[in-house]
């Protein structure tokens, strides 16, 4: 990804905006915790994934993790996530679970979570059900590495 572009992100996401981009996950939307509060997301999308370029990053958020759990994903050849169902938001946000994923094969949204410094809550959906899920947000569309500014 060129630096330009994360950089872009970056800003974006500090902004208070969501990003959008395709990743080995699909398509999915991504933003900062104190960004959750403003989105309309219905019953579908409520399982958020909270993307870490550390692991050590969990306990901000997991009362009591089973740390024999990093061992196991460490063993896996696919990216994959640990969910928990008992965790800690600053936000009054409808979350049935909590998804912690260490993305080794989207290097974009490890870079972007290292530099924040902070983990960012990513969500799937359909390209068509982006405007509802946003109707008020500026965000930008990231594809095959060209980045196209959205505004509402």
């Amino acid at each position: 990804m060129q630096a330009q572009l994360l950089e872009q992100h970056l800003l974006t996401l500090k902004q208070g905006h969501l990003i959008t981009l395709t990743s080995t996950l699909g398509t999915i939307s991504a933003c900062l915790e104190s960004t959750l509060a403003h989105l309309t997301v219905n019953d579908t999308h409520q399982l958020y994934t909270c993307v870490i370029s550390d692991e050590r990053t969990i306990l901000q958020y997991i009362t009591n993790p089973d740390l024999a759990a990093f061992d196991w994903l460490a063993l896996q050849h696919k990216p994959t996530a640990l969910v928990y169902n008992d965790f800690l938001l600053d936000t009054n946000v409808n979350i049935k679970a909590l998804g912690v994923w260490l993305p080794d094969n989207d290097d974009a949204l490890r870079y972007i979570a290292k530099r924040l410094r902070e983990p960012i809550f990513i969500f799937h959906h359909s390209e068509d059900e982006l405007h509802t899920i946003i109707p008020t947000l500026q965000y930008v569309q990231w594809n095959n590495g060209e980045a196209a500014l959205h505004l509402p």
